[in-house]
């Protein structure tokens, strides 16, 4: 019998919800108590699913947490949460998707708020997270700008853009 996982992530936490005949279900949760879980990536690639969460809290910066048990026990990338280099002034506000890559077993994609795009390349074990990102550009809001300039991030259009990576 197949056994279904569901992932709930909401503002105060993630809740897994397990059945092995889709009629009755068990709760388990909350994990990441009290922080936001506006993503999840569920990698079946390898044979035993890792569960990858994007989590957010207000006292940290957001992160990806990754479960190799189905959610018993969770770890973290070593090098820490998604970070745009410094020159930038830029933060990151939230992991929005995470999601494993189709053509590369071991490529898994995160995308975030401000907008930039992240890859690990060992399917979120050990490396830091990169991306082509990091530049900032002016962006006017309002009826003919009349707000006037602002800076933010954006991932850069010049040939060899700055890498990003998790510290």
């Amino acid at each position: 019998m197949t056994r279904t996982l569901v992932a709930i992530g909401t503002r105060k936490g993630l809740w897994l919800a397990r059945s092995n005949d889709r009629n009755t279900w068990s709760l388990d949760g909350p994990h990441f108590l009290m922080r936001e879980v506006p993503s999840i990536g569920i990698d079946t690639r390898h044979g035993q699913p890792r569960l990858l969460v994007g989590v957010r809290s207000e006292h940290w910066d957001p992160t990806i947490m990754r479960s190799d048990d189905l959610g018993q026990s969770w770890d973290e990338t070593p090098e820490g949460a998604i970070h745009f280099p410094e020159d930038t002034g830029a933060g990151v506000e939230r992991v929005w998707q995470i999601t494993p890559d189709v053509h590369d077993d071991d490529v898994v994609w995160a995308s975030t708020e401000p907008q930039a795009l992240w890859h690990s390349a060992d399917r979120v074990r050990r490396s830091p997270w990169s991306g082509d990102c990091g530049s900032t550009r002016t962006a006017r809001s309002g009826a003919q700008g009349s707000e006037g300039p602002r800076s933010t991030p954006s991932c850069p259009t010049r040939p060899t853009p700055p890498r990003c990576s998790w510290r």
